[in-house]
């Protein structure tokens, strides 16, 4: 495909537009926006941390999924750990804003996911 010709990411600029990491990334920022995942690159961030910041036994159960706005939802394997991320919650918030440089989780949104093999 020729340069100026095609494609375009909504919300950046062509013209005149500089190349490279910094362009790529605001590139892909508006991008995600512009569809309406602007909560993926946190999501990203808060998954890479996930094991770190609620530890092995919480992470071997219960996995990041989807942010909106301030509220992350995380599914559990079984509903005691339902439970018990209810009683984490403040603190895992407060833990991934610690960890994130800034105050993106506010609420956690937990549901149990099914279970293979247990209909």
């Amino acid at each position: 495909m020729s340069a100026g010709a095609g494609w375009a990411f909504p919300g950046v600029a062509r013209s005149g537009a500089s190349t490279g990491p910094t362009a790529l990334r605001d590139a892909l920022r508006a991008y995600l926006a512009g569809a309406g995942l602007d909560g993926a690159e946190r999501l990203a961030e808060i998954a890479s941390c996930w094991y770190e910041v609620v530890g092995p036994q919480v992470a071997a159960h219960a996995t990041p999924r989807r942010l909106r706005g301030d509220e992350l939802t995380v599914s559990v394997d079984h509903p005691s750990w339902a439970t018990q991320l209810a009683f984490l919650g403040p603190g895992i918030c407060a833990a991934l804003n610690e960890r994130l440089g800034t105050e993106v989780v506010q609420h956690l949104n937990v549901h149990v996911a099914a279970r293979p093999g247990l209909d």
